[in-house]
């Protein structure tokens, strides 16, 4: 015969007053009041015929009754708010939500996300830009592209693609002004900055890509500056001057011609672009598929 279980509630004020060794801070946490839980906690005990509390002064300690039970409610409740989570992870209504650089996401991401919606039409995709690191664990966010180190702990990583900078401008930009055969000729061009602000890693500068082409008598503090990827890509595009950019923020313009590059000449980062989701994650549909579908897109030849 199938025995019978103790109330639900009873076991769920006891496991909150066990882990707090409080009956007001259980009460708190379950937004009831000290008497209902004592209340649920005594009808427990009339159930095991058993105290779990040794009631003291101002506290509650464990007796050895309750010390066997907690482990086993603890656990058991921890694997129902498990289910509960990939019941909700799993809804077909719930969009995928990726979180990415602002850059990487309107440079790359975008521009390529038709292809994964005709691959799977059952997939909505929500995109949250962002230079933040987000929280995947405890946050609605279920995969990030992240530009980093590699080094995510309790994340689940897969490389991407490597990241170098060098010279690129409009078409038009060299067919109505001066030659731009040799470095040394961008001093007849306006110069655009990425003035880079995150602190972990150093953003290549004109200086520095002048000084690895040998070049020393082009003013390389001259120009436009700007804070924010895409504002430079776009002034680039439209002729404003040449600007020292990152590979993967100019891959598609270089692709449709909106941008050239001018010279060959780059410098690698140190940093690279990944892909990470939470291990627990990693295997649920629309995660795999678009983990997958981001590996093929990306392909083989973004190696360090």
């Amino acid at each position: 015969m199938k025995k019978k279980l103790p109330p639900l509630k009873a076991l769920r004020a006891f496991e909150a007053s066990a882990r707090h060794l409080s009956l007001s801070k259980a009460a708190d946490e379950l937004f009831v009041s000290a008497g209902a839980v004592s209340q649920h906690v005594k009808l427990l005990e009339d159930f095991l015929g058993q105290a779990l509390f040794e009631r003291r002064h101002r506290q509650i300690v464990l007796t050895d009754a309750g010390k066997r039970l907690i482990p086993g409610v603890t656990a058991a409740f921890d694997q129902i708010m498990l289910s509960v989570d990939k019941v909700i992870e799993n809804q077909t209504d719930k969009p995928l939500t990726i979180s990415a650089a602002p850059s990487f996401a309107a440079r790359w991401l975008v521009p390529r996300l038709l292809g994964f919606s005709k691959k799977h039409p059952d997939i909505d995709v929500r995109i949250d830009t962002s230079s933040a690191l987000s929280d995947l664990v405890h946050s609605d966010i279920d995969v990030g592209i992240r530009f980093g180190s590699g080094q995510y702990p309790g994340l689940h990583t897969d490389f991407l693609s490597c990241q170098e900078v060098f010279p690129v401008c409009a078409p038009k930009l060299i067919r109505q002004g001066a030659p731009l055969k040799q470095p040394e000729d961008l001093r007849h061009y306006q110069l655009l900055h990425y003035d880079y602000a995150q602190p972990v890693t150093s953003w290549p500068d004109w200086h520095m890509w002048m000084a690895a082409a040998g070049v020393d008598n082009v003013d390389t503090q001259r120009g436009l500056r700007f804070l924010e990827v895409n504002l430079l890509i776009d002034a680039t595009i439209q002729g404003q001057g040449v600007a020292l950019a990152g590979s993967i923020s100019v891959e598609s313009a270089l692709e449709t011609g909106e941008l050239i590059r001018p010279f060959e000449m780059s410098i690698p980062l140190d940093f690279a672009y990944y892909f990470v989701a939470h291990e627990s994650k990693i295997d649920q549909p629309a995660i795999a598929a678009f983990r997958q579908w981001l590996l093929d897109e990306i392909g083989t030849d973004h190696g360090c």
